[in-house]
């Protein structure tokens, strides 16, 4: 608990969550000296800090994304550093390869920033561990208790049937997935389409980067069509409506998304088929992290901050700040 009259250990400031013992931020919206970087999606690691903390696994991600020229030091997970006092410690977090919740120890209090995290295993990236803390301030992206998550096995066994349907009807499938992370997920667990399977450039950059670390993934899919049979092919949202796509023609446009689950994203979106897949935890994953931690005091930010403040505190019973974070998460990052 913190003592009364004592120092928050983590405030939030215009420039992000901040560590004033520490004098260091935790996922900066703009350039700070000392940054702690939970993870490489570009919302959480930007351009602009002298000094970057973060999981080793995202140091060549970080440079390609950022600059290779920044002042990076990688640490492993569970690895505990000292800074003006504060102790340091990166626990996985299960959102992608690389990310991580911070764990802050100072005179024997505990907090713990979770940045993005999921509660299932995809079966690449590490995880989830999560750290016993007496203060943890959590994301609610999908705070709503409409977000239930299936089982990652039913779902992608239902995106195999549909690549198959498309691919009887001589039908290319483009599913439009985040680059880093969601990407991966993707090529991982739909290996049984690797000699069908196109990627997008951009794409198998991240995914020679992110092997580099000894994460399973390949790196040499192919980047274009050859013959006329039908692929698979994974592109990001960004390159759906451009020229790249034209030599898949015909083809049907997917999304895997936790936004899928909004009744309507798929006709607003104008895809063939929607899937509900999302690198966030849903509603229960995120009850149940909360309590895992043990906190005495939890602090909502980024997503239904509101909502599931309130959910803690009334049905739970537990010590929930809403702190009104503007979300400034992007929904093709889910």
């Amino acid at each position: 608990m913190k003592q009364k009259g004592s120092k928050a250990l983590i405030t939030f400031t215009k420039n992000g969550p901040y560590c004033s013992i520490g004098d260091f931020y935790i996922d900066p919206y703009r350039g700070v000296k000392n940054a702690l970087i939970t993870h490489a999606h570009a919302d959480h690691a930007r351009w602009g800090m002298q000094n970057y903390l973060s999981h080793v696994d995202n140091e060549g991600i970080m440079r390609h994304r950022i600059s290779k020229d920044i002042q990076f030091q990688g640490v492993n997970y569970k690895e505990k550093i000292q800074i003006n006092g504060v102790e340091i410690a990166f626990y996985p977090s299960g959102h992608i390869p690389g990310a991580s919740m911070i764990l802050l120890t100072h005179k024997g209090e505990k907090w713990c920033f979770s940045g993005d995290y999921k509660t299932e295993n995809d079966g690449l990236s590490t995880p989830i561990e999560v750290p016993i803390c007496d203060h943890f301030i959590t994301e609610c992206t999908f705070g709503l208790p409409i977000f239930n998550w299936a089982p990652q096995t039913d779902v992608f066994e239902s995106i195999k049937q549909f690549i198959k349907l498309q691919f009887e009807a001589q039908k290319s499938v483009l599913i439009t997935a985040y680059s880093l992370g969601k990407a991966q997920r993707l090529l991982y667990n739909l290996k049984a389409f690797k000699e069908q399977t196109v990627v997008h450039p951009s794409i198998n950059n991240l995914n020679t980067l992110i092997k580099s670390r000894g994460y399973d993934i390949a790196d040499n899919y192919a980047e274009k069509r050859t013959g006329k049979h039908p692929v698979l092919v994974i592109l990001p949202p960004s390159a759906s409506q451009g020229t790249w796509t034209k030599q898949f023609t015909p083809f049907e446009l997917t999304n895997v998304s936790g936004w899928m689950a909004i009744r309507g994203n798929k006709r607003r979106q104008n895809i063939a088929q929607g899937f509900i897949l999302s690198d966030h935890a849903d509603f229960k994953g995120l009850v149940k992290t909360v309590e895992a931690t043990q906190a005495s005091h939890i602090y909502t930010t980024h997503g239904y901050t509101e909502v599931f403040a309130k959910y803690l505190r009334e049905e739970k019973g537990l010590e929930a700040t809403d702190l009104h974070v503007a979300s400034n998460y992007d929904q093709a990052e889910d």
